[in-house]
């Protein structure tokens, strides 16, 4: 009887010390994957945000160069239609309706650029949402 009792009791320590083997195991696997996920979550947004101002800095050097030909392209065009024209009102007509049309090409330009950086945002967005709802999907999974 003593000695079942004896067994019983080195089955019991055996037992408690492969729980506690396997969950130290446990936890430092877990203690890695979670490590491992934070850090490709910070190398992942770092690249976002690094490609999304690259694109931003490109579309503003892009909209400075084209503003700066079209400048330059549009003095070139008033001076020599100020030096080939006699009649000073039809000139200044043209002037201002040429200040129109600037001003019009800028506000279509301007717009359009907001619309395309609106589309641009709404697709990372969706992107980025669509990330976060596989990441919640998987971690219930994994519970």
């Amino acid at each position: 009887m003593q000695r079942q009792r004896k067994r019983y009791s080195t089955l019991i320590n055996v037992t408690l010390a492969q729980s506690i083997v396997r969950r130290w195991i446990a936890m430092k696997s877990y203690k890695e994957l979670r490590e491992t996920k934070a850090a490709l979550m910070i190398q992942t947004n770092f690249r976002r945000h690094r490609t999304m101002l690259g694109f931003f800095f490109t579309v503003s050097d892009v909209i400075l160069c084209q503003a700066a030909v079209r400048r330059f392209l549009a003095l070139k065009h008033a001076l020599t239609l100020r030096y080939t024209r006699d009649n000073k009102a039809a000139l200044i007509i043209q002037t201002n309706f040429r200040r129109h049309m600037a001003m019009d090409d800028l506000l279509y330009l301007v717009s359009d650029v907001s619309l395309c950086q609106a589309t641009v945002r709404r697709f990372l967005a969706l992107k980025h949402a669509a990330t976060l709802r596989h990441r919640r999907d998987t971690k219930a999974a994994l519970l």
